[in-house]
């Protein structure tokens, strides 16, 4: 009788587990987000409009070809959007497992870049005459590596020698190559990221501060070194105009561009600020764009990125897994600054950071690390069936072993298997929840899904994700509200 009933209850669990399987796999096909493929969408076409408007005139001037710069872009944009599909379709969890080497190989090509790269502007950051810029590829690969990092050392985080000081060392051996390419710019971008990352993930706010200390001390004396001269010259610069009152002439040129714009704009390819702007089909994209579309068409395109923003904080908000929701991020912290400091450099509140507005700029390794990004999100989005399934066979075991003891523990663990995973995964998951095994919570190395995933715990409205992910991971394994009391 009793061997009956352990049979009864395995098949009954191998069953739960194959329709939860099933289950997630249609779902999988409707919980992408597609409003922000909507958004990526359109903000690429509106880059593709921008990168002929601010080239047709060199390139026919040094290419005897007004689309040569243009059709280059779109190559590139047809590349990365390729990409996009693609690892929209891959589960997540896949690079969970590769990486490590994923991030091996990513030092290991900037550390070629520096040995045999082409040398362009006082800087070697690329290959084959800079079309190939590992350093755009790094700041998905280092934020991959940091994400699975933090996903399983939470208990760790808010400790100094056992938290902060190793993954500080990380992203030092990450970024110091990129460092001294010279490329300040990508470097900050990665480490503010990071550090977003790492706040979600439970790190204390006084180690934090400790380490921007640190930074701004090391910073601030490595101005002095040779390689960054470039660096203080423009902060100098900047400084200088600040104190005088006028403003770069670089930034002058930009006001005059807002100027010209007005409201509407003078009309796509009609602007003359693109004739005098230094760099306007990299740095100083908004102010051309502000100058054909007006101010009217400047709001609309910042509004898309603030759109695409909010979608992918959602998106962390919403992952089913820590790695996902670390990963989600940084990556979208990595958009948003970039977009941020390129706008704050053309009103003259900072100096010039030179790097490329994302979608926007012409750039080519730079459009499909973005586009990657995008994919990458959307399939956190989707969600990850396979540490779905990895969750579920490490606690396999453990549900065989109590089907042994026999009569009514039996029927329960049949049970509660059942309504653990007989429901869609597409519901929100508690992440706070995941540090209390209150009996309905799935507890494992990294997946946090909620295991009575249609509905709230009695702590749910308290401890739940809201917001700019307000409850962070903890010192004593996975909570937040509860576990860190703030």
């Amino acid at each position: 009788m009793t061997a009956q009933m352990t049979s009864g209850a395995e098949h009954s669990i191998k069953t739960s587990i194959s329709n939860i399987t099933s289950r997630a796999n249609v779902t999988e096909k409707l919980s992408m987000d597609w409003v922000l493929f909507a958004v990526v969408i359109v903000l690429t076409l509106v880059g593709l409009v921008m990168s002929y408007s601010t080239t047709f005139y060199a390139s026919a001037a040094l290419r005897n070809n007004p689309f040569a710069q243009f059709e280059n872009q779109l190559i590139h944009a047809g590349i990365g959007l390729v990409l996009l599909v693609i690892l929209s379709r891959i589960d997540y969890g896949f690079w969970h497992g590769v990486s490590p080497y994923l991030a091996v190989l990513t030092i290991v090509a900037l550390g070629a870049v520096l040995a045999f790269g082409d040398a362009r502007f006082g800087a070697k950051r690329a290959f084959s005459e800079g079309s190939i810029q590992p350093s755009e590829a790094a700041k998905i690969t280092i934020l991959l590596y940091a994400a699975t990092w933090l996903s399983s050392r939470r208990d760790e985080l808010g400790s100094l020698l056992m938290g902060v000081v190793p993954f500080v060392i990380i992203l030092a051996i990450g970024t110091v190559t990129i460092l001294f390419e010279p490329d300040l710019s990508t470097t900050v971008i990665i480490l503010i990221a990071a550090f977003a990352m790492f706040y979600v993930a439970g790190a204390r706010i006084h180690h934090l501060l400790i380490v921007l200390g640190i930074a701004v001390l090391l910073a601030t004396t490595m101005m002095n070194a040779p390689v960054f001269t470039h660096v203080a010259a423009r902060m100098r610069d900047y400084l200088v105009s600040m104190q005088g009152g006028i403003p770069h002439q670089q930034i002058q040129q930009a006001m005059a561009a807002f100027r010209e714009g007005g409201l509407l704009g003078v009309g796509v390819g009609g602007g003359f600020a693109k004739y005098f702007l230094y760099t306007a089909h990299t740095d100083s994209v908004f102010a051309v764009l502000a100058d054909e579309t007006g101010l009217l068409g400047l709001a609309v395109t910042l509004g898309l990125f603030v759109i695409l923003v909010y979608r992918a904080f959602r998106i962390a908000q919403r992952a089913d897994s820590y790695m996902g929701a670390y990963w989600a991020i940084g990556l979208s912290t990595w958009i948003i600054m970039q977009t941020l400091l390129n706008s704050l450099a053309m009103v003259g509140l900072i100096p010039l950071p030179g790097i490329p507005v994302p979608f926007l700029s012409i750039g080519g390794s730079s459009l499909i690390s973005v586009l990657c990004a995008c994919g990458i999100l959307l399939s956190i989005s989707r969600g990850s069936n396979k540490m779905a399934r990895a969750e579920m066979e490490r606690s396999m075991p453990k549900r065989k072993n109590e089907l042994t003891a026999g009569g009514r523990a039996n029927h329960g663990a049949s049970s509660i298997i059942r309504r653990r995973y007989s429901r869609s995964r597409t519901t929100r998951p508690d992440r706070s929840g995941a540090a209390e095994d209150d009996g309905n919570t799935l507890i494992g190395r990294d997946v946090k899904f909620k295991t009575s995933l249609g509905k709230r715990s009695a702590g749910s409205a308290q401890t739940r994700l809201s917001g700019f992910i307000h409850r962070r991971a903890g010192r004593n394994g996975t909570g937040s509200g509860q576990t860190r009391g703030r």
